[in-house]
């Protein structure tokens, strides 16, 4: 059998196992179904059937083309990959782009006519080298310097490829917090000293990770307020559910305010609640602002955003037999979890 969109074309005599897959995404997990079709009849055997080119050689971000020689009649011939998907291959109708060392393999298929079995021959392509490097990243902030309590934007420029930009706060002899996982990002000042902050435009498909770092003075001074510690209940939690915040500890009169720093996940703050918006973890960091005597005080927590189950799913085909050269209409219907 062979697919184009949602239809199944028998080639040969048999039965065909069809899997229909809808993707996870930032809430749901990947779910499966599958239909049997069976093909009914036969035909004359085609001549060999060869992949050009045999067994070709490419590197990452390079493409190659592939055609056919043999075969018999008039039956068209598609490509599709068998191994590699996506992760060292990309195929585009007969054009395959490297995008991850290691092999992938490709089928052609030459389909059945009124007279001849389709025929199926395979190649494998070598991908070499590793992933591609980003164009360079710079992060530069508005202003050298920050005072304790006030922030200050930090702009990102360059970097390749659709990588999720983050940022961490990795040094300085001061404190501070980076809200934000865009271009500009808001870093505020918590201690005295000097903070460095790296921005990580994350690997995709094609391109390596890249970082960039900058640093800023915090200034002021300010008496050390009291430990100050920050929960979450609960700490774990579904996509599109949320945890309240709270805080306990600190001195003074400052507000407090939390902001999403760090983890994999994706989150946002709404009042005194984080909301998970994609699974992962996510880094909250509370903080008690500075007054008249005390400096800035932090805490921070982790939680955890789970996925939510995807509704089920059932694949259809129709007819659920067909004879040669016919085809089945596939489909495809849900019901919400």
């Amino acid at each position: 059998c062979a697919i184009a969109g949602a239809t199944l074309t028998g080639q040969t005599a048999g039965t065909c196992l069809v899997q229909a897959t809808k993707a996870a995404d930032a809430q749901y997990l990947a779910l499966d179904a599958l239909v049997n079709v069976t093909v009914t009849g036969g035909t004359t055997a085609q001549a060999p059937l060869s992949v050009l080119p045999a067994n070709p050689s490419i590197s990452v971000g390079l493409t190659t083309t592939l055609s056919t020689t043999g075969g018999s009649g008039t039956g068209a011939v598609t490509y599709q990959l068998t191994g590699g998907f996506n992760t060292v291959c990309f195929l585009s109708g007969s054009t395959v782009t490297g995008v991850g060392a290691g092999t992938c393999s490709v089928t052609a298929t030459k389909a059945a006519d009124a007279t001849f079995d389709a025929v199926t021959a395979q190649t494998t392509i070598a991908v070499t080298g590793g992933a591609v490097s980003q164009a360079p990243l710079n992060v530069a902030a508005a202003s050298s310097s920050v005072p304790i309590g006030s922030s200050v934007a930090l702009t990102v420029s360059g970097g390749s490829g659709t990588g999720r930009l983050t940022f961490a706060v990795t040094g300085g002899t001061g404190r501070c917090t980076v809200n934000g996982t865009a271009s500009p990002a808001t870093l505020a000042g918590v201690e005295a000293g000097t903070c460095t902050v790296t921005a990580i435009k994350a690997a995709d498909v094609v391109f390596a990770t890249a970082a960039a770092s900058v640093t800023v003075d915090v200034t002021g001074t300010g008496t050390p307020q009291s430990p100050l510690g920050v929960a979450a209940s609960p700490t774990s939690f579904p996509v599109n559910q949320s945890a309240a915040l709270s805080t306990t500890g600190g001195s003074g009169t400052g507000a407090v305010t939390y902001a999403v720093t760090g983890g994999t996940g994706s989150c946002y703050i709404a009042g005194a609640s984080v909301v998970g918006t994609a699974a992962g973890t996510c880094t909250v960091t509370a903080t008690k602002a500075a007054d008249a005597t005390y400096a800035a005080a932090t805490a921070r927590i982790d939680v955890t955003v789970g996925k939510s189950p995807q509704a089920t799913l059932t694949a259809t085909a129709s007819p659920a037999a067909i004879p040669l050269n016919a085809t089945s209409a596939l489909g495809y219907w849900y019901r919400e979890a």
